[in-house]
Formats: C-alpha cells, structure tokens, sequence
C-alpha cells in the first residue's frame, strides 16, 4: 500500500504519466529488495523492455526538474534579497505591537470598547513619543550649526 502511494507520489511529481513509462520506485534498487505484494498490479522494466525514446523523456523530465527547482532557488533567493531590508522593521513592530497590547486593551476598555478610537490615541501618542525628541534634536542641531557659522564669520 506505501510503495503503491510513493510510486503514485512519484510519478505526479516528476510527471511520469506523460512518459507511459511502468515505474516502480524500488525497481532501481535491484529489485530484489521489493516484497511481491508491493509490486502487484506494478510492471518492473527488465533490461531488455528499455525504451531509447522513454529514456530520452525520463531524462527530459528531469532536466524539466532541475531548472525548475533552480529558477524557483532564484526567486527565493532574490525575494529574500528584496525583503532583507524591512526584516528588522518587521520585527521591531511585533516587539511594540506584543509590548503595547496590554496598553490598548487598557484604553478600549476606558474608552467604552471603541478599539478604532483606541488605536488611533494610541498611534497619536506613539508618533509623539517619537517625533517629539527626534524634532527637539534637529532644532538643537540647527541652532548648534547656526552659532558655529556666526562664530566663524565674526572672526578676522
């Protein structure tokens, strides 16, 4: 019954029922390993019923396999390139997402179960905690940058 279902595996994946090829996936073991009642209703290829032209196909199918597992290795590979950059964004906001919710629940229960208004106060203030040092620092700067080019120009 597995080795019916493993040939019935086989045969889908590398779509060996376009081929009209018998498999039989013990069958390139020896054959002598395979018990008889996994073989029936199976033919088992002996070496004189090779077909050049079903060879030919098998090998085509696995080339047809080969290129395209390897176009499917490039594009994982250059998704994982394109996302590479927001990964570490991604985890920062299930940290604050994990780290904040006991904070909403807190605010949609004072507000009265309004989970909209809750999570719009709560984005509100998080852009505030935020933005408001992020802007003290870039005015300090400028300011810093304005005082050094009044120095420098009153100078002789």
């Amino acid at each position: 019954m597995i080795a019916r279902f493993a040939a019935f595996v086989a045969c889908m994946t590398l779509d060996l029922a376009q081929t009209r090829m018998p498999f039989c996936p013990l069958m390139f073991a020896g054959g002598t390993s395979v018990p008889a009642r996994a073989l029936e209703g199976v033919e088992v290829m002996s070496s004189a019923d090779h077909d050049p032209a079903g060879r030919d196909r098998l090998t085509a199918t696995w080339v047809e396999l080969a290129i395209r597992l390897g176009v499917l290795g490039l594009l994982l590979f250059l998704s994982f390139t394109l996302i590479r950059p927001f990964i570490t964004i991604a985890i920062w906001s299930v940290v604050l997402t994990v780290a904040l919710y006991p904070v909403y629940d807190w605010m949609v229960g004072w507000l009265g179960g309004r989970r909209r208004l809750a999570a719009l106060m709560l984005t509100v203030l998080n852009l505030l905690i935020v933005i408001g040092p992020a802007t003290w620092l870039t005015l300090g700067l400028i300011d810093s940058i304005r005082n050094l080019s009044d120095i420098s120009i009153y100078r002789p």
